[in-house]
């Protein structure tokens, strides 16, 4: 991003940081969709960590996780809707 304007709970945390007298403080931002889950954001920013801290990063791990995520989504989705559908149906009894 060349220029821009950056709000929200990361400014909170950074302010904080400054506050609280943490030196060299920073931020890693990633392109996402604030109403669906970003996984590749989140590998994107995983990936910049590893090279900032010279970390190992398994990748197959991070999939494993995903996928847990995922079927744990989808179920909560699916309750979700079923419960609206109820609702909804009782509602026109």
């Amino acid at each position: 991003m060349d220029e821009g304007i950056i709000y929200g709970s990361i400014v909170q945390t950074l302010e904080l940081c400054q506050a609280k007298g943490y030196e060299n403080s920073f931020a890693l931002l990633a392109e996402c969709d604030p109403n669906v889950a970003s996984y590749e954001s989140a590998r994107k920013i995983l990936d910049a960590l590893t090279l900032i801290f010279e970390i190992e990063f398994n990748s197959d791990d991070f999939e494993d996780v995903i996928a847990v995520l995922k079927e744990r989504i989808r179920e909560s989705t699916r309750y979700m809707q079923e419960d609206t559908f109820d609702k909804t149906r009782e509602s026109h009894l």
